[in-house]
């Protein structure tokens, strides 16, 4: 990864999960949970993540359920340090890196099943654009 050792990014996404179908929580190595600057960073990171992708625009509706039932501190996890991408970021800068999975969604029992179809796929290209463009507004700018 000498790429990023050159161009240091200012936070890193990893979307992991069947048929690119994933959300929260956000999965940041277990490394940086008692460096409370780091930890602080990345919860307010996810939050404005969080909201990018779940609440309502551009036509798609608010994921009540996701909003209700999980509460923002619930969309960061701390995970064991083999995280490696997480973790090798944190070594390189402590550049927060989160794996996205799948698991807070009312898609995921869709996902899970491998039934996924155009619609949803197409649902969550644009709640994750959104996310990265609430990200992006509400972080760098």
């Amino acid at each position: 990864m000498p790429v990023f050792s050159k161009n240091r990014p200012g936070i890193v996404f990893d979307y992991h999960c069947l048929s690119s179908i994933m959300g929260l929580p956000a999965l940041v190595t277990a490394e940086g949970e008692n460096d409370s600057e780091f930890a602080d960073k990345c919860r307010r990171i996810v939050q404005i993540y969080g909201e990018g992708l779940f609440l309502g625009r551009d036509g798609l509706k608010s994921d009540e359920e996701a909003i209700a039932r999980w509460s923002s501190a619930e969309w960061l996890r701390f995970s064991p340090a083999g995280r490696t991408m997480s973790s090798w970021f944190y070594h390189l800068g402590r550049i927060p890196a989160f794996t996205l999975e799948g698991l807070l969604m009312k898609a995921h029992q869709t996902v899970w099943m491998d039934r996924t179809d155009l619609a949803l796929l197409e649902e969550y290209q644009i709640r994750h654009a959104r996310a990265i463009e609430n990200t992006l507004r509400g972080w760098f700018w």
